[in-house]
C-alpha cells in the first residue's frame, strides 16, 4: 500500500480538491492504494483504493485532538479494513506491506485475522522501545544485536543512482513497543529486521523493518526482505496512472467526476 499526490494546479475552475501545499497552494487529490500480489511478487489486482481532499494544515501537523478517523493517517486503518473484509476465509497467510509513513500505533494495533500480519519501515527512529528488560532508542537496537547473515537485492533508482545491486547485512531482535502517550492500548511485540549496505560508506541502504511476525532464522528474515522489495510495485502502479493513463490531464469539473474516472482507469 501507499499514497500518492495526484497534482490539479492547471484546473483553476475544478470544484471540491484538496491543497497538496507547497510554497503555493496547489490544488489536487490524495489516492491511497493498495494491491494484492503473490509471493513472488505476480500482481493480482487491486484491493482498495482511497481519494479525499486534503486539507494541508492536517499534512503539516497531526493535531492530537483529532481522531484516528479524522486524520489523514486512517488511510492506514482502510487498508487493513479491506484486507480484513476481502481475505476473512483465506486458506493462506496475508502480509500487508507498507512504508515509513505506515508507523503509527493505531496501524499495527488495529484488529485483524491470525492469518494477516504485517511489516512496514519504522520512520519514528527516535522511539523508546524494550528490548532484554531495558529502554532504548529504536535507533540504537542495532547495536545491541549480531548479524546473522547478508543478503544481495535489487534497489530501484533513487535520487541520482541509478538502479543497482547491494550486498546487506542482516540483523533480528524481537522488541516490545510501549502504548504511546495519549493513547489507549496495549504494549506491542514486534521483529525488528534490521539491514545494512555492507559496500557503500556514503549513504548506504539502511532499513529498520518492524513486523508482527516471529522471525526466528536467516531465511525467514531474506524472506521478509525479499517481501518488502516488491513494495516497489505499488509506486509502479502510481507512476502508470499518471504516466500512462495521465490521470493528472483528465477534465472534469469536480472531485466526484474526477475520482470517477480514476477508478476506472
Amino acid at each position: 500500500e501507499d499514497t500518492t499526490d495526484i497534482n490539479y494546479s492547471s484546473h483553476k475552475s475544478t470544484k471540491g480538491l484538496g491543497n497538496l501545499g507547497g510554497r503555493y497552494e496547489t490544488p489536487g487529490i490524495c489516492l491511497h492504494s493498495a494491491i494484492a500480489l503473490s509471493s513472488s511478487g505476480e500482481p493480482f489486482g487491486l484491493v482498495g483504493q482511497y481519494a479525499w481532499a486534503p486539507k494541508y494544515r492536517w499534512r503539516q501537523k497531526q493535531v492530537a485532538k483529532y481522531s484516528i478517523e479524522e486524520k489523514e493517517s486512517y488511510k492506514w486503518i482502510k487498508t487493513k479494513e479491506w484486507v480484513n473484509e476481502l481475505y476473512s476465509d483465506f486458506s493462506g497467510k496475508v502480509l500487508v506491506i507498507g512504508d515509513r509513513e505506515a508507523d503509527i500505533y493505531e496501524h499495527f494495533s488495529y484488529p485483524r485475522a491470525d492469518h494477516i500480519e504485517l511489516l512496514f519501515r519504522a520512520g519514528q527512529l527516535q522511539r523508546t522501545i524494550i528490548y532484554n528488560n531495558s529502554k532504548v532508542k529504536l535507533k540504537f537496537l542495532p547495536d545491541h544485536l549480531e548479524q546473522i547473515g547478508e543478503r544481495i537485492i535489487q534497489i530501484e533508482r533513487r535520487k541520482n543512482e541509478k538502479k543497482r545491486e547491494v550486498r546487506l547485512a542482516i540483523k533480528i531482535g524481537k522488541l516490545v513497543c510501549p502504548v504511546p502517550s495519549q493513547k489507549k492500548g496495549e504494549p506491542l511485540e514486534l521483529t525488528l529486521v534490521h539491514v545494512k549496505e555492507i559496500d557503500q560508506s556514503k549513504d548506504p541502504v539502511e532499513w529498520y523493518l518492524l513486523t508482527t511476525q516471529k522471525v526466528d532464522n536467516l531465511e525467514h528474515a531474506q524472506q521478509l526482505i525479499d517481501f518488502y522489495t516488491t513494495r516497489w510495485t505499488i509506486e509502479r502502479f502510481h507512476y502508470v496512472l499518471k504516466s500512462g493513463m495521465r490521470i493528472e490531464q483528465m477534465q472534469f469539473d469536480n472531485f466526484t467526476r474526477l475520482t470517477h474516472a480514476i477508478e476506472v482507469c
